[in-house]
């Protein structure tokens, strides 16, 4: 196909309708410019540093009050990212949380991404690791956001950027405190089966964050805390349920509507 150049007229036509916002490229091509495909008018208009808003809009669409209020659900996903996730400082008023886990978890960031109301794209890739050559697949989402979001982030949770050491207990109400411990283990706990002699089940919890952990230990009681050898800069910590304790808080958990299936449909 041979080269269309552009006129004046035309080229005008294009940035007017580009800064209305209201279309796509490919939407802009079909309707206006029939001769042309959607990414040449992309690569046009980035040359001459014409933006659409139409795409900001769809790249950064989710609930910006999620975190208002403490409830239920985001007590939970807070537990979760306090285990999971971290929280980036990107500019001024700016910040970004992120989240990488194992492909076979991606419930999770889909569960995420539906309850916030997110359009952003969870994308699946292959990496090594330092514990292995093979390639082992992985989920990746994050979310761009400002201070409707780091607000409420900092007063209930205390979510701030390098929080891996730092992370207190949250400030929420007692009805939610096992909704928020339950989404932590999600993120980074076990609960499973074991046969030593004879079989029991146990949830461990995993961490770094001595004030946080501390706080759990208090509210679930019953439970063991303490210090495990660890190479590097790994989690250090450990909460053991088993027996009586498990029993108790298993009962609290399972209510909570939120969960890994692999980890609690057992």
């Amino acid at each position: 196909m041979a080269y269309i150049h552009w006129t004046p007229e035309d080229e005008q036509k294009l940035y007017r309708i580009v800064k209305k916002g209201k279309m796509s490229y490919d939407q802009i091509a079909e309707k206006h410019f029939p001769e042309r495909t959607g990414t040449s008018l992309l690569k046009k208009c980035r040359k001459n540093k014409v933006y659409n808003p139409y795409l900001s809009q769809l790249k950064h669409t989710f609930d910006k009050h999620f975190w208002d209020e403490p409830n239920e659900i985001n007590c939970y996903w807070a537990g979760w990212a306090g285990a999971d996730a971290h929280f980036k400082k990107r500019s001024p008023r700016s910040w970004v949380f992120q989240a990488e886990l194992s492909a076979k978890d991606i419930e999770i960031l889909e569960g995420f991404k539906k309850d916030i109301k997110g359009t952003q794209k969870i994308t699946t890739y292959k990496k090594t690791t330092s514990y292995s050559d093979t390639p082992k697949s992985y989920s990746y989402f994050n979310v761009s956001y400002h201070k409707e979001w780091n607000e409420p982030l900092t007063e209930y949770f205390g979510f701030i950027p390098q929080k891996t050491f730092t992370c207190p207990a949250p400030n929420i109400p007692e009805e939610f405190f096992h909704a928020y411990i339950k989404g932590y283990i999600d993120g980074d706990g076990s609960h499973e089966k074991k046969e030593w002699g004879s079989k029991r089940t146990r949830i461990q919890i995993y961490g770094s964050s001595l004030e946080l952990f501390e706080w759990m230990d208090e509210t679930l009681g019953g439970g063991r805390l303490y210090e495990r050898k660890s190479s590097g800069a790994g989690a250090n910590l450990m909460i053991t349920l088993e027996g009586d304790s498990y029993r108790e808080n298993l009962s609290r958990f399972m209510p909570v509507s939120r969960g890994l299936h692999r980890k609690w449909n057992k």
